[in-house]
């Protein structure tokens, strides 16, 4: 049985949420091995109680307890090759892990130009009374400052202030949409899973420009708020990117970091591994895609279904080519049942749940 301890996490559009608390009919994010995307669907949370040595990796690149016979997605160095091993199989030979993807979601907003200014606001603005007030020692954060208002088409004044400093307010009128996603506490948040693929690029690209670093092979992200470190990691890996969260404590002002690199994949080698020993529950996902986002102690990663998840509606029950269910309506029109015998369709999104509601 493939299995993960109850305080995984997984995605949902509310924000990560553990498998334990996991409300049955709740959609979830899961990764398509076809061509890397992410989608959101509603798994099937299935539980077990164990009694085992299960298999933790620890590596500042992966982070997980399995059960032994959990399915885990990984791929071969050398060749590139895809294939799905059971965590026991992973843990004698050297692999690479998917971490990250590409969100797809037609209903997501497009939100190009504001979300950059709001990655500024969060930064370096002060919202007060209705108002964002924004002041820039250095010159070139000023121009940025400037040129993401114009493209925003956001209206500002110049108030008076300190003659050190370039000082920019964003009106009342145009303050409220950006105050009505950060709020006071200037916090990032779930919402931001209702923003479509290349305004979370846009948002991950201008990370760079304020509480941020740019270093030879990656950003580094800093902030004091483990929420604000948390979304950003997120974000990032659903734009094709793999991060690594830490704790700073520095003694003047205790920072939480997060190193954003341009890769899909870490490495799972056979010294990260040990043994776990544990006694309770554990909790997996069947998904129709056989794979989803989850995340443990900070890490992020892709992961396999329960070994004995529900038919997939993307394929035959043979595993092959795909399923009568998803045959397009103007392909199926050119069917013709066997002599005797007529074609009966009978189909309800998530049929079950209001079945099972009525009941």
């Amino acid at each position: 049985r493939g299995c993960l301890l109850p305080e995984a996490e997984v995605l949902t559009r509310k924000g990560w949420v553990s498998l334990e608390s996991f409300r049955q009919g709740t959609e979830a994010l899961q990764w398509n091995q076809s061509d890397g995307s992410l989608i959101w669907g509603i798994p099937n949370k299935v539980e077990y109680d164990c009694s085992e040595d299960l298999i933790e990796c620890d590596s500042e690149q992966h982070k997980c307890i399995y059960t032994n016979d959990h399915r885990i997605a990984s791929y071969q160095p050398n060749t590139n090759k895809f294939d799905v091993r059971t965590a026991k199989e992973t843990t004698l030979t050297y692999r690479q892990l998917p971490v990250s993807g590409l969100i797809q979601d037609n209903k997501a907003l497009k939100l190009l130009d504001l979300i950059r200014v709001i990655v500024m606001v969060q930064a370096d603005g002060c919202i007060s009374e209705g108002n964002i007030i924004l002041s820039f020692k250095k010159e070139f954060k000023a121009n940025r400052c400037v040129q993401l208002l114009k493209n925003a088409g956001l209206s500002y004044t110049n108030p008076k202030g300190n003659t050190d400093y370039f000082r920019y307010s964003i009106r009342t009128i145009d303050a409220k949409e950006i105050i009505g996603l950060l709020g006071k506490d200037k916090q990032f948040g779930p919402w931001l899973l209702d923003l479509d693929t290349e305004t979370l690029q846009a948002f991950i690209d201008e990370i760079q420009y304020w509480d941020a670093q740019k270093e030879k092979n990656h950003v580094r992200y800093n902030t004091k708020h483990k929420n604000n470190a948390d979304w950003v990691a997120t974000i990032a890996h659903l734009c094709g990117k793999k991060t690594h969260t830490s704790f700073h404590p520095y003694s003047y002002c205790p920072i939480w970091r997060v190193s954003i690199v341009n890769s899909i994949r870490v490495s799972l080698k056979p010294g990260y591994w040990r043994p776990y020993k544990y006694t309770g529950k554990v909790y997996c996902f069947e998904t129709d895609t056989g794979f989803f986002l989850c995340r443990y102690k900070d890490n992020i990663f892709v992961t396999g279904n329960s070994k004995f998840g529900r038919l997939s509606s993307s394929k035959t029950i043979f595993g092959t080519g795909t399923n009568n269910q998803n045959l397009p309506q103007e392909f199926k029109k050119f069917l013709v049942a066997d002599n005797g015998y007529i074609f009966w369709e009978v189909d309800k999104r998530q049929a079950e749940w209001v079945v099972v509601a009525y009941l």
